[in-house]
């Protein structure tokens, strides 16, 4: 079963292939002068160019984050997390990849799986934010697996799509680590 794990965004990072095998990756740049149509417009075609060429069977897409803190709360970052999920959603339907084969992903979930944590620790040193901290552990786990990515955003997809083989194939991925890249999970 080919799978799909995607970090939704304006750069969204997407990784496939099957449990057990080192993944391939990339990402799909949406460009910031678009109108958030079009943003979603082209990461629907995007994401059904990816299930169709790659003949893919199942999605895990991380969930939109909502911040809960008024301070920080901002209705247009929920508006694009929600519309490039609708677009990924639209498109799994249009490529007949039906909802029992479409998860959504809480990032603390697939954090906690593939990072060891679902959130950034209180003390997060030179990082500018725990979002940073989180995006840096990401590169660092593809990193230690022997993927190679190019993004952040790549990495995110990657350890998502670890995740949804994980879900299909339960311990399929402690086979494919180095010895030494076990003791962390």
């Amino acid at each position: 079963m080919r799978v799909l794990g995607i970090d939704p965004g304006g750069a969204s990072g997407y990784a496939y292939g099957l449990p057990g095998q080192k993944p391939k990756s990339g990402t799909i740049r949406l460009d910031s002068g678009f109108s958030n149509g079009r943003k979603f417009a082209t990461l629907e075609g995007r994401v059904r160019n990816i299930i169709g060429v790659y003949e893919i069977d199942a999605v895990f897409i991380e969930a939109p984050y909502i911040q809960t803190d008024p301070r920080k709360f901002d209705i247009q970052v929920v508006r694009l997390g929600y519309g490039y999920q609708a677009a990924i959603l639209m498109a799994c339907e249009k490529e007949g990849i039906g909802p029992e084969r479409i998860s959504l992903v809480e990032p603390n979930l697939w954090r906690k799986f593939a990072i060891g944590r679902g959130n950034a620790p209180k003390d997060i040193g030179a990082f500018k934010s725990g979002r940073e901290w989180l995006k840096h552990e990401a590169v660092k786990k593809c990193d230690a697996r022997g993927w190679p990515i190019k993004s952040q955003d790549e990495a995110e997809a990657c350890l998502i799509w670890e995740y949804g083989c994980e879900q299909i194939e339960p311990s399929v991925t402690l086979n494919r680590m180095p010895l030494f890249g076990m003791l962390d999970l």
